[in-house]
């Protein structure tokens, strides 16, 4: 699991919101909701809004394991059995303040140097 630092919170804030797009896919009807989940970095609580209606669907509370570290673009979190997956940034200043600390490496593996992905691999962690 791809785990990033969190960024390091600017002078001044009090209470850090970050916003972040996910997705939900609702197995009894069978389609993917898409909310906004907001992270308040003073208490590690979580709101959820949903992206279509804009109205709230979870109400600012405490949710246990998710952590702001869990927060980055691809990741999974799970807030009250809901697998949400990030799908990005929701706003400007959470850009911001992820972009600089998320990274992303694209590597082309020629056929002549497969047998030694293992070592390429290897150096690359």
């Amino acid at each position: 699991r791809n785990r990033q630092p969190p960024p390091t919170p600017m002078p001044g804030d009090t209470d850090a919101r970050y916003a972040f797009d996910t997705e939900w896919y609702d197995e009894v009807a069978c389609l993917k909701r898409h909310f906004s989940l907001l992270y308040f970095e003073s208490d590690g609580s979580v709101e959820m809004i949903d992206s279509k209606t804009r109205r709230t669907f979870l109400k600012r509370c405490v949710c246990p394991g998710v952590t702001l570290s869990d927060l980055h673009v691809g990741s999974t979190v799970t807030v009250y059995a809901r697998q949400l997956k990030v799908l990005g940034y929701a706003d400007a200043v959470t850009g911001r303040r992820f972009e600089p600390v998320s990274e992303r490496t694209v590597a082309f593996v020629t056929t002549e140097a497969r047998a030694l992905l293992g070592e390429a691999l290897e150096l690359a962690a």
